[in-house]
C-alpha cells in the first residue's frame, strides 16, 4: 500500500455486528408475516436468555493485506453487561476502558437496561442505542430462504433486507428451528480501521459465529473481507478474530477497574 492509501485508527471503534436493535419493532408490527415473526421469536429468546454482568475472554486475531499482516490482535477483555469493557490490549502501552472493542462485544444483544424493554415490548424500543449505526428499518424485506444445519442443529437461514443491497444492517441471521437461538449473523457495517483515498468509508460484511458456553451464548469467531481497488490494482483485507477462554461473574472481578465505574444507562 502506497502512502496515504489507508489510515489506521487502531482499535476499529464502534462495535459492528452483535444485535438485532432494528429489527424487534418491524418484527412487533409486522402482524402474521411469518419471516418477521421469526425474527421477533428470535430477539425474544435472546433478550430472555441467561446473561452474565461480567464476562472475562482472550481475543486473537488478525487483518491481512493479500496475504501479509497488517496488524495482529492480543488482548484480554473484561465486558460489563451494560457495554463498559477494561481492555488489556498489546498493542496498546496500557490497558484502558472503554465502550468500543474490537470489533464489538462477545455476546449477542440486547444490553444491560435495554433488556427490559426488549421483554416488555415498550414502544420507545426502537430508542435503543443501535451498534455501529448499523440499523434495520421497517421498510426493509424479509425472506425465510431454507433450512441449513449449523453445528448439529437446524436453522432457518433468514435474509434481511434484499430489496436495499447496499445498505447497512443485518443481511443474514440463522435461527435455531427449536429454541429461536441466533447461530450465526452477518451484518454490514463500515470498517472503521481503513478510510479509501478519496476519504469515503469503506464496508464490509461481518460474519459472527456463535456458540454455547454453559447456559450463556458467546461469540466465538468474527471474520470480514474486503476488496480495494487503485488504479489498475487491487488489494484483498481478510481478518479474523477468534474468542476464547471466557469466565462468567456476576461481580466485577477482584481489582478491575469497572467496579469503580458508574453503570451506563442507555
Amino acid at each position: 500500500m502506497g502512502a496515504g492509501r489507508a489510515a489506521f485508527r487502531g482499535l476499529l471503534g464502534a462495535a459492528v455486528f452483535a444485535t438485532l436493535f432494528g429489527l424487534a419493532p418491524a418484527a412487533a408490527a409486522a402482524g402474521d408475516d411469518a419471516c418477521w415473526q421469526i425474527i421477533y421469536k428470535a430477539v425474544y429468546a435472546s433478550a430472555n436468555a441467561p446473561h452474565a454482568r461480567y464476562v472475562t475472554y482472550d481475543e486473537r486475531g488478525a487483518i491481512l493485506a493479500d496475504g501479509t499482516p497488517l496488524q495482529y490482535i492480543r488482548s484480554s477483555i473484561t465486558y460489563r453487561d451494560d457495554g463498559l469493557a477494561y481492555v488489556d490490549d498489546d498493542r496498546w502501552g496500557e490497558p484502558f476502558v472503554s465502550t468500543s472493542l474490537e470489533p464489538g462485544p462477545p455476546v449477542m444483544g440486547p444490553y444491560g437496561d435495554a433488556r427490559n424493554a426488549w421483554l416488555s415490548f415498550e414502544s420507545d424500543a426502537t430508542g435503543l442505542p443501535l451498534i455501529a449505526r448499523v440499523h434495520s428499518a421497517q421498510a426493509k424485506s424479509c425472506r425465510v430462504a431454507g433450512i441449513e444445519t449449523i453445528h448439529g442443529s437446524s436453522a432457518y437461514d433468514v435474509k434481511i433486507g434484499e430489496n436495499e443491497p447496499h445498505s447497512t444492517g443485518v443481511r443474514t441471521v440463522w435461527i435455531d428451528t427449536r429454541s429461536f437461538g441466533i447461530r450465526r449473523v452477518v451484518v454490514r457495517g463500515p470498517l472503521d480501521f481503513y478510510v479509501t483515498d478519496a476519504g469515503h468509508e469503506a464496508f464490509a460484511d461481518y460474519r459472527v459465529d456463535v456458540e454455547q458456553a454453559g447456559p450463556y451464548t458467546v461469540v466465538r469467531r468474527v471474520t470480514w473481507q474486503y476488496r480495494e481497488r487503485e488504479y489498475d490494482q487491487w488489494t484483498n483485507f481478510d481478518a479474523q478474530y477468534d474468542f476464547a477462554d471466557y469466565h462468567f461473574s456476576q461481580n466485577a472481578p477482584q481489582g478491575s477497574p469497572l467496579a469503580l465505574k458508574p453503570t451506563l444507562h442507555r
